[in-house]
């Protein structure tokens, strides 16, 4: 068995924790696997456009939205446009490699790869595996697919209101990384000792970006807090906020972290945007969470999946943080307690396995 999964490492942390998850798996199973970025298929103004991804969400959010929309309005289309750029050195990486099975955890690369599958009859199972919650783009489904892997039974039905086969769509958690679900099995239901500070833990994506300085200051409010924030690869926030932070025993600060495990499993709960994997991988590590904004287009399901389930919070105002970590802590941290009863139901430390299985 050899399996081409077919991903990006350049449009953020979620389908490269995918893809290491599943290359763990696959591992694990003595099943052979080439990963790929597929964006280096594509031509050089496709490989560019998917480089400034992280700009463009963090500074044009709303002209991202824009094109996520108009994807989902014409899927066919982008499909076809894209399988003209990436068609040449697919079918190089294919014939090369011969895999009995071609797994993709990025939209763009469903349709369009299906398409040049389709016309040189390739016979390898094409497996889409779908890396949003309930915010689904309708590039993930084409009834082609051998299987569709949906993470959410909400996705599920989108994937049946787009003509998908009710026996061709698998429901399995979304995967998180190796490193993740090792640590999660350490974690007991008990929860972490009530030591009487609170530690909050402040993410905003491997770049690293938003107002931090000003939610710090707002959580420095609650009596006894404690606060960790990475700043990811941003340099300059992370220098900023060290030269406000730096003499308050109460604020550490990080750059960009390879041990993002221990650091998480320490808290009690994190402040986030809503990204799925990073959701999931608070709800493996049963972390409370509070969602404080989200990638416009394919993010907004994530707050619905998080409330709907009573796995965290939302609090859009961040001058309004302090409220809601107050919620988390009344009646001797009734909320908080519930939460983490209700992300250790929900989670599934086995996801990338169960997918493996299906190969």
């Amino acid at each position: 068995m050899k399996v081409l999964i077919l991903t990006s490492y350049i449009t953020g942390h979620g389908h490269a924790s995918i893809t290491s998850a599943l290359e763990d798996a696959l591992r694990k199973r003595g099943i052979d696997f080439k990963s790929v970025e597929a964006y280096e298929m594509c031509s050089k103004t496709w490989l560019r456009r998917a480089k400034n991804y992280g700009k463009t969400t963090r500074k044009h959010p709303k002209m991202w939205e824009f094109y996520f929309n108009l994807s989902v309005r014409f899927p066919e289309l982008v499909g076809h446009i894209l399988e003209r750029s990436c068609r040449k050195k697919f079918l190089k990486i294919y014939n090369e490699y011969s895999p009995d099975a071609v797994i993709s955890n990025h939209p763009m690369f469903v349709k369009s790869i299906l398409n040049i599958m389709e016309k040189e009859k390739l016979p390898a199972r094409f497996i889409p595996v779908i890396a949003d919650l309930i915010s689904i783009t309708p590039l993930w489904i084409d009834r082609r697919s051998y299987l569709t892997v949906a993470p959410t039974m909400e996705a599920f039905a989108y994937a049946l209101r787009r003509g998908a086969d009710y026996d061709k769509v698998k429901v399995i958690n979304l995967p998180t990384r190796a490193m993740i679900t090792e640590r999660a099995k350490t974690v007991t239901e008990e929860g972490r000792k009530n030591d009487g500070f609170i530690k909050l833990l402040m993410m905003s994506g491997a770049e690293g970006s938003g107002d931090m300085a000003s939610n710090i200051r707002e959580l420095l409010k609650i009596e006894n807090a404690v606060v960790t924030v990475i700043a990811g690869r941003n340099a300059k926030l992370e220098k900023s906020l060290r030269d406000e932070f730096g003499d308050d025993e109460r604020v550490e600060v990080y750059g960009f972290v390879k041990n993002i495990d221990e650091l998480m499993v320490r808290q009690d709960i994190a402040i986030v945007r809503g990204s799925p994997n990073v959701l999931m991988e608070c709800v493996n590590l049963a972390l409370p969470v509070i969602i404080t904004g989200y990638l416009g287009g394919q993010e907004p399901g994530n707050v619905d999946f998080i409330i709907t389930r009573e796995l965290g919070l939302f609090c859009p105002d961040t001058n309004k943080l302090k409220k809601s970590v107050d919620r988390y802590l009344q009646n001797d941290r009734e909320l908080l307690k519930t939460v983490r009863k209700n992300q250790f139901a929900a989670r599934d430390l086995d996801a990338a396995g169960k997918i493996a299985d299906l190969l």
